[in-house]
């Protein structure tokens, strides 16, 4: 069984079968609609289209490369 976070009352979501991405969600306790946005380690995101997205992908660092503030570049 997976379960995640509700991003509004923290209440758990539980999965009954393998999440996808881009499936919908609603959470059972507040009825707020979320969406699946990342799947390793499992994300969700607000599924009202309305709203702009709060969630942004996590920067990784490439072998040999350095990250800079963008005032030095």
């Amino acid at each position: 069984m997976i379960k995640a976070p509700c991003l509004t009352c923290q209440n758990e979501i539980v999965f009954a079968s393998e999440p996808v991405v881009g499936e919908s969600v609603t959470c059972p306790a507040c009825q707020t609609d979320q969406e699946v946005v990342w799947l390793y380690p499992l994300c969700l995101d607000f599924g009202d289209k309305s709203r702009k997205s709060s969630y942004t992908q996590p920067r990784r660092r490439t072998r040999g490369t350095r990250l800079t503030p963008s005032s030095e570049r």
